[in-house]
Formats: structure tokens, C-alpha cells, sequence
């Protein structure tokens, strides 16, 4: 089961050991007009291990203003999960207006 911070907070302590979480670590405002497709880092590894989770995931939203940034921290909180045992998820998504100009190229299909 993925889910957020808050939520595995909530259940971890009486399911961890039974479903194997990932946490995700970071999340989009989505509040923000228009939509500035940055994802923000909110929990930690540390967190995520101390509740117990098999994993953390995180997502990065490749062509965006903020990608280098999440590329580092999501690959440096990787890393650590990885020191600790626990296996990583990423979920990546195309995040750039130049990749509609004849077609949608966001799109996963022809």
C-alpha cells in the first residue's frame, strides 16, 4: 500500500508489519494558480523507517521549473533509504508545455 505521511501515521503502528507500506515523501501543492508542478519534500526516510513502511516513493516531474531540485533531494533521500534496507519506488511524469506543440507528448501512447 503507498500513501502519504499523515495517513501511514495513522495505521502504521497496527499494520506495518502486516502490509508492506511505501511511504511517499513528497507531494504537489496544488492550491498554487497556475499549477507550478513542484513536488516538495514533507516526510522523511527516517520517518518513514521508524514507522516501519518497506519503502518510500517519491514523484519528480521531469521538464519542470523545480526538476533539478527534485532530482537531487529524491535521488539523496533514495539513497539513504537504500542504506537502510528499504526499496524505493519513483513515479515520473512529464511536466513541460513545450512537449505540446503538434501533440501531446505527455502522453504514454502514439
Amino acid at each position: 500500500m503507498a500513501s502519504t505521511y499523515g495517513v501511514l501515521g495513522s495505521v502504521a503502528r497496527k499494520y506495518a508489519h502486516k502490509i508492506p507500506f511505501i511511504m511517499k515523501i513528497n507531494h504537489n501543492e496544488l492550491l498554487t494558480y497556475p499549477n507550478k508542478f513542484d513536488q516538495v519534500l514533507f516526510a522523511t526516510v527516517k520517518a518513514a523507517y521508524d514507522m516501519g513502511a518497506a519503502a518510500v516513493g517519491a514523484t519528480i516531474y521531469f521538464g519542470s521549473d523545480q526538476s533539478d531540485r527534485q532530482i537531487v533531494e529524491i535521488s539523496q533521500a533514495f539513497a539513504h533509504a537504500h542504506e537502510l534496507g528499504m526499496a524505493t519506488v519513483l513515479w515520473c511524469y512529464m511536466r513541460n508545455s513545450a512537449f505540446k506543440k503538434d501533440k501531446d507528448y505527455h502522453l504514454s501512447r502514439t
